[in-house]
């Protein structure tokens, strides 16, 4: 199971989930998103996708069945 680095906005609609990189350890993700070489370039990845820096709520790390799941359930309502 993969894990991946996902970012909340601030109005908590918009969200963001990496689909590279992917660790194989919510810790090897975890590491990353507070390694100060890693966070410029998720915050130019963010930059390019949306042409603007946008406030950001929170950044975690979520494995992919946590997020089809959620997906999933996102889709019922």
């Amino acid at each position: 199971m993969k894990w991946v680095v996902v970012v909340i906005f601030m109005n908590m609609t918009d969200v963001y989930i990496f689909t590279d990189p992917t660790f194989d350890t919510k810790d090897e993700c975890m590491t990353s998103i507070m390694n100060k070489k890693d966070i410029p370039g998720y915050i130019e990845k963010l930059y390019q996708e949306y042409g603007e820096a946008k406030s950001i709520r929170a950044i975690n790390c979520l494995n992919e069945k946590t997020i089809k799941k959620i997906l999933t359930q996102q889709k019922s309502i």
